[in-house]
């Protein structure tokens, strides 16, 4: 849960439904994992103008991480 949290810049905005604790619970995945999904949303939302990192854009990365490893969602 600590990697979720402190893994993103001090400059992202975040989506105020943007739920760490549940993220974490329902997905157990790897440090590096979870690093790659702050670096995947960063760069999402860096594109979009720096718009609000989302729940979705966080399962996004995850299910990309999954499909990565050959795992199902």
């Amino acid at each position: 849960l600590r990697l979720w949290r402190q893994g993103f810049s001090k400059k992202a905005e975040f989506h105020t439904g943007l739920d760490f604790e549940k993220i974490s619970k329902d997905h157990v995945i790897s440090g590096g994992a979870i690093m790659n999904v702050i670096r995947f949303v960063s760069l999402q939302s860096l594109k979009d103008s720096g718009r609000l990192i989302t729940n979705e854009d966080v399962l996004q990365g995850i299910r990309r991480e999954y499909a990565k490893e050959g795992k199902g969602s």
